[in-house]
């Protein structure tokens, strides 16, 4: 599948560039967040700012200094409308929330002020399960579907597209595995198509991760990601290069398999961050500077006291 496939191009050479050494700085001047910047000194340099001492996500800038992103929420606190800039164009991704849950998401694109695409999700909460239905699709078959576990982390992601022509779906799912302290611990992903006659899936693609710690740096998006969780496990998108990846992780290992006989097996060591780690705040164990990625890219944070 092409995604999986482009995904894991960007992976071999995030690994084949990263500085396996390179370890954090460790701030000492607070535990309020005021600003995030990553991919520093590269074309591709982003600044994000904190409002409500580090609680609330509030503007991304590019390295213009352009303002490329912007979070708006609600009197309840609540995450409301996302806006994603462009030269001449704007997308808003819009929530609403019924008994504290989020009820609908739309996600609407104008170019020059004319509206070109507008898409509303309605959320159907099912226990411990989030759905989009999807029309004319069979029993238990959803557009979207995320599962949580007992804790309220997210266990599985699957998402169904029906191919026009076709008595069968495309598929991907995410799961994911967390050890005795709440961090992630793996992830499997696979890809491929479902027919829904014969209740069988055709996988072929599978993408295996696993990950281990090694520090006790803290998590600097604590405060501000908690509240959004759910926002941002329905629209990852608005949290690009990391934004809601929480804590550092050691060493990480991945495995590719593919129906086309290929496959490839990885370790690689780099100080990222990755999400579902809920560690709390504490001074003086906060990351202020570092190195990740693809070309050892840059990375700084800003406190106050």
């Amino acid at each position: 599948m092409k995604k999986i496939l482009f995904a894991s191009i960007l992976l071999i050479c995030s690994i084949g560039c990263s500085s396996d050494d390179e370890q954090p700085n460790v701030d000492n001047q607070g535990d309020i967040l005021v600003s995030y910047t990553h991919d520093i000194e590269t074309n591709d340099e982003k600044r994000h700012t904190f409002t409500d001492s580090g609680a609330k996500f509030d503007k991304v800038f590019n390295n213009n200094g352009e303002l490329i992103e912007e979070f708006n929420y609600n009197s309840n606190n609540q995450l409301s409308t996302v806006k994603l800039y462009g030269n001449t164009s704007l997308k808003t991704y819009s929530f609403t929330y019924k008994n504290g849950n989020i009820e609908s998401l739309t996600i609407e694109e104008s170019v020059s002020g004319e509206i070109i695409s507008s898409e509303i999700k309605n959320y159907i909460h099912e226990n411990n399960k989030i759905v989009v239905e999807g029309a004319n699709f069979p029993e238990g078959i959803y557009k979207e579907a995320y599962t949580f576990n007992s804790e309220g982390k997210i266990i599985k992601i699957e998402n169904y597209r029906k191919r026009p022509n076709f008595n069968d779906f495309e598929f991907y799912d995410f799961t994911y595995q967390y050890d005795n302290q709440g961090r992630t611990k793996g992830f499997t992903n696979r890809e491929g198509f479902y027919v829904p006659d014969n209740d069988f899936y055709s996988v072929e693609d599978i993408l295996l991760g696993s990950y281990s710690y090694f520090n006790d740096v803290n998590n600097p998006f604590f405060k501000a990601t908690s509240p959004i969780y759910i926002n941002a496990i329905l629209a990852p998108e608005l949290f690009n290069k990391g934004m809601f990846r929480n804590g550092l992780i050691g060493t990480a290992e991945e495995s590719f398999l593919s129906e086309y006989g290929w496959a490839y097996d990885v370790t690689y060591k780099e100080y990222v961050l990755i999400r579902e780690e809920n560690l709390t705040v504490q001074p003086n164990k906060l990351p202020q500077s570092g190195y990740v990625g693809l070309n050892a890219r840059k990375f700084e944070f800003t406190y106050e006291e």
